[in-house]
């Protein structure tokens, strides 16, 4: 009866891509996840996830394994540079998304890591890259 609307985009066989920015905005209004999951953002990395983490024991406190991390409530120190918490997405009590931004050099660039706790909360496993690494707590590290 009436004739339909279309934008610009439509008329020349381009879909428009909605998803992902809508998801976005309720992902930041409602604290929803974008996989349905309830996620809370926030500034900064929960107190469970602080302390030194290492691969290896016997390194605690010893700066010697460059697997080494000390994790803060707004920074994350790696073996040789340190990054500062951008935002933390917790999607569950023992999983975080923590968007880092690193400086060296006078450049500035951005990560995202993603970290998960045992369920004994001993160990941390980086899962960002191809391959969990996982890394234990080291008690009482200088």
């Amino acid at each position: 009866m009436f004739p339909r609307l279309t934008s610009g985009a439509e008329r020349f066989g381009r879909r428009r891509r909605v998803a992902a920015p809508l998801c976005l905005l309720l992902a930041s209004s409602m604290q929803i996840g974008c996989d349905g999951r309830t996620a809370v953002v926030a500034s900064e990395i929960p107190a469970s996830f602080h302390g030194e983490w290492n691969r290896q024991f016997e390194d605690c406190g010893s700066g010697r394994n460059d697997t080494r991390l000390r994790i803060g409530a707004d920074r994350v120190q790696f073996y040789e540079s340190t990054a500062y918490v951008q935002s933390v997405e917790r999607i569950t009590p023992q999983e975080i998304r923590v968007d880092l931004r690193f400086s060296g050099e006078g450049d500035f660039w951005d990560r995202t890591y993603r970290y998960r706790l045992s369920n004994n909360r001993q160990a941390l496993i980086d899962l960002t890259g191809e391959r969990e690494l996982r890394r234990y707590r080291c008690e009482d590290a200088g």
